[in-house]
């Protein structure tokens, strides 16, 4: 018999303040940020309901 489980947590914190390491990160203006940030979010959402509804299928 098989138990299929299947579980996503995602855990995230996204802002404004920038590593002290450096990198690629600071080289970006403010707005190019916030354009990464909401088409990070908007690809995790589609994703969450594309999961969701697969799940509704069964």
């Amino acid at each position: 018999m098989a138990i299929e489980i299947k579980k996503l947590v995602v855990k995230t914190t996204v802002g404004s303040a920038a590593s002290s390491s450096g990198g690629a990160i600071t080289d970006c203006a403010s707005d190019d940020l916030e354009a990464i940030k909401d088409q990070i979010l908007a690809e995790c959402r589609d994703l969450f309901y594309e999961l969701l509804n697969e799940q509704k299928e069964r």
